[in-house]
C-alpha cells in the first residue's frame, strides 16, 4: 500500500511539473522584475503579463504590449508606444517557479516572479 502512494505521489508531482512546461500561457501570469542597464544607468524593470496575451512594461513610462508563444520555446512581445510598434522575438525558458530567462538576439533578460 505504501509503495502505491509513494508511486501515485511521484506521478502526481511530474504532472505538475510538466504542466509548467507543457503550459508557458499559464506559468508566466503574473508580475516579473530585471535589472537593465540604459546607457550606464541600471534600471528596474516589471514586466506584467496578464491571462489575456497582453501586459504592461513599467520602468520611467507604462508600454502596453501583447505577447504570444510559438513554437520551439518562442515568445513575441510587441511593444506600443507613442503610435510606434516594436516586436521582439525570444527565447524563454522557466528555471523554476520564480525566474524567466528570456533570451533575444541581443540581450539576455532574467526576470524574477513578484507576484
Amino acid at each position: 500500500m505504501k509503495k502505491t502512494v509513494a508511486v501515485a505521489l511521484v506521478f502526481v508531482m511530474m504532472l505538475a511539473l510538466c504542466s509548467c512546461a507543457i503550459m508557458p500561457e499559464k506559468a508566466i501570469v503574473g508580475s516579473w522584475k530585471c535589472n537593465t542597464t540604459i546607457l550606464g544607468v541600471v534600471t528596474e524593470t516589471t514586466y506584467t503579463f496578464y491571462e489575456d496575451g497582453t501586459g504592461v512594461r513599467s520602468n520611467a513610462v507604462n508600454v502596453d504590449f501583447t505577447y504570444s508563444f510559438g513554437e520551439e520555446n518562442k515568445l513575441t512581445i510587441t511593444a506600443s508606444a507613442f503610435g510606434f510598434e516594436n516586436t521582439e522575438e525570444y527565447t524563454y525558458e522557466f528555471d523554476g517557479a520564480k525566474k524567466l530567462v528570456l533570451t533575444g538576439d541581443d540581450t539576455v533578460l532574467t526576470l524574477e516572479k513578484i507576484k
